[in-house]
């Protein structure tokens, strides 16, 4: 058990707990995070990639460099 005051906090065990709550510690109250559901993210429009064109050079159809 954890017990806190003015900036001390202690790990006691059950049996010595009501001692030092007489002495004015308190129990230390253990924050869980929270978790919140995220806003829905719009998805991602699909962009169409446009086709490599097959271009020859003109001077490789021949055989000519």
């Amino acid at each position: 058990m954890k017990l806190y005051r003015c900036g001390i906090t202690i790990d006691i065990s059950a049996i010595e707990a009501p001692r030092y709550m007489a002495a004015g510690y308190v129990p230390v109250v253990e924050e869980k995070p929270v978790e919140m559901p995220a806003a829905p993210q719009p998805e991602p429009e699909a962009i169409a990639v446009p086709k490599a064109r097959k271009v020859a050079k003109k001077g490789l159809i021949n055989g000519n460099n």
